[in-house]
């Protein structure tokens, strides 16, 4: 179907993002629509006209699945199905790497956001645990301005959109899209 109908990738890409992204889902229900985006992806090298505009139209929204499915793993009860769920989503990352349908960096962004969640990155202001490369790289990028960091976030698989940010707590719209990067590009 999708294949067939590629002339509407954008608007059939939005309805699969959108049904992975519905907190009410369960998590296998979100790994069997994750099986769909897969199957998807691999037949973009199809010679079907249009096919390869499901990959952009993915690649944009996939750091913000992959974040939200780490929220998602977090609330399965059994250590069982956690299992069995982490094992999928890491199976999926693995066959796009296999397919080289990504560039590495951009899957291994895929699975930090997935595997590590943004409440266990370091405070920024208090980052002495950290290995001195890493502070290091963090003082590179506090110097930077967030649009190259918002660049650095989309080449690493990471979400990157800040628009919905806003100022708060005293710092400006600035210090604040910053922040949520650098947590973003330490995670």
């Amino acid at each position: 179907f999708c294949l067939d109908h590629a002339d509407s990738a954008l608007e059939i890409a939005d309805v699969v993002v959108e049904s992975l992204m519905l907190d009410e889902t369960f998590m296998l229900t979100k790994i069997s629509r994750l099986l769909l985006l897969s199957d998807i992806l691999h037949n973009t090298n199809s010679a079907r006209k249009a096919a390869w505009a499901y990959r952009s139209a993915f690649e944009k929204e996939l750091p913000a699945i992959f974040e939200h499915f780490s929220h998602a793993h977090q609330k399965v009860q059994s250590k069982l199905a956690s299992q069995k769920a982490k094992d999928k989503v890491l199976a999926v990352l693995r066959a796009w790497e296999q397919w080289a349908i990504f560039v590495p960096q951009f899957l291994r962004g895929l699975e930090a956001s997935y595997l590590s969640p943004l409440s266990e990155v370091p405070d920024l202001d208090n980052l002495d645990s950290l290995p001195s490369a890493v502070r290091t790289r963090l003082q590179e990028w506090k110097n930077s301005h967030f649009s190259i960091l918002e660049r650095q976030c989309r080449m690493r698989g990471l979400k990157s959109l800040t628009s919905h940010l806003t100022a708060e707590g005293g710092r400006s719209l600035m210090q604040v899209r910053q922040e949520w990067l650098l947590k973003r590009l330490l995670n």
